[in-house]
């Protein structure tokens, strides 16, 4: 086989995690479509593709330099339940591993391919030069993974103000992961019934959670707008056991075709989870809106296209996350998005923009 054919787009180190009787070699596993249980999965068989991010290796290349550190960085907060400080190298090799974790999955890269096929044909829909030809054919990315990460890659620095803790399971149920296992989540979009999706990196009320073991998980938030345990501690134990069944419900809704687990977890758990859930999960995953402009201002024909990703909406309760008193004075701006730093997205727009420039200027 060529090397470094295979891409894992979940690494192999994160899946030991969670591997059975911590033996680093086997996983158990649930395939949503089939519904069939494997109790003792190959680990290293799981969540890859054939050169998923190019034939080049350049980008899987890059993943490998990341998660040789981020491997050591769970490791120690796994040991120790210990974050790292702000701003310390180990702090930002943590977040833009989360980051690039929900950024490199199939599930991602098929979003990707959505988002381009529905803007294409919402673009062209009343062309009469192809409108009848639309349907025949779907629109791709030629790489989206690479794409994907590229973009994200100029937008890091806006995930850098949120909190973080660790959530230390003290219940006798454990987590469970997936082959898309970050989960992104906006109670306070929820709760405000806002429209569009409140689940952009940049977004006010953002909640990332990222179970890094059976009896860990990590989350990021707003700070702002939540209450979460101590100041003083990064660190939380959770003790009531339906706060760890719905964290497992929201990753068994945002998993793209399989959920892993370890040993200590029930074949009979796993497939109550599906059982109650599976009219939860998301049946597209991006939602291109259209806008037409009164005839005052342009003609009949002249509209804009809004694009937003699917979040996942449960009315989530966890015993342990309060609104904070800014979230309650909270007033939303006129438009969809409402985000956490505008001068930071706006600064960030403006240097994509000149990156570009520069670019086709070069060529």
């Amino acid at each position: 086989m060529p090397e470094k054919k295979k891409h894992h787009y979940v690494p192999i180190f994160y899946l030991k995690l969670f591997s059975n009787n911590k033996d680093n070699k086997t996983i158990g596993i649930f395939n949503i479509e089939s519904k069939k249980f494997i109790r003792n999965g190959a680990l290293k068989s799981q969540a890859h593709e054939d050169y998923f991010y190019g034939k080049d290796k350049i980008v899987e290349n890059a993943l490998q330099v990341l998660e040789t550190e981020a491997s050591r960085v769970l490791t120690s907060l796994i040991e120790n339940h210990e974050l790292p400080l702000a701003g310390t190298d180990d702090f930002y090799t943590l977040f833009v591993y989360v980051v690039f974790q929900a950024t490199r999955t199939l599930y991602s890269s098929d979003a990707i391919n959505e988002h381009f096929d529905k803007m294409i044909k919402a673009t062209y829909k009343e062309d009469p030069r192809v409108k009848n030809y639309l349907s025949l054919v779907k629109f791709e990315h030629s790489n989206p993974a690479a794409f994907a990460l590229g973009t994200m890659s100029f937008s890091l620095p806006i995930v850098f103000d949120l909190e973080y803790k660790l959530l230390i399971n003290k219940t006798s149920w454990k987590f469970i992961t997936s082959d898309n296992p970050v989960i992104k989540y906006n109670q306070f979009m929820e709760s405000r019934k806002w429209p569009g999706g409140h689940c952009g990196w940049a977004e006010t009320g953002l909640q990332v959670f990222f179970p890094l073991s059976p009896d860990i998980c990590l989350i990021l938030y707003d700070k702002d707008m939540y209450k979460i345990g101590s100041k003083n501690r990064n660190t939380l134990s959770v003790c009531n056991v339906n706060d760890v069944k719905d964290i497992n419900k929201l990753q068994f809704i945002n998993a793209n075709e399989n959920i892993y687990f370890n040993d200590e977890v029930q074949d009979s758990y796993v497939k109550q989870i599906y059982q109650t859930n599976e009219k939860l999960r998301r049946n597209q995953k991006i939602i291109v809106d259209e806008f037409r402009q009164a005839e005052s201002e342009a003609s009949d024909k002249a509209f804009y296209l809004l694009s937003y990703d699917v979040d996942i909406k449960i009315n989530l309760f966890l015993t342990f996350i309060e609104e904070s008193k800014s979230a309650k004075r909270k007033q939303l701006g006129p438009t969809m998005m409402n985000v956490r730093n505008p001068q930071l997205c706006r600064e960030l727009s403006e240097l994509q923009r000149q990156i570009r420039s520069d670019y086709e200027d070069s060529k």
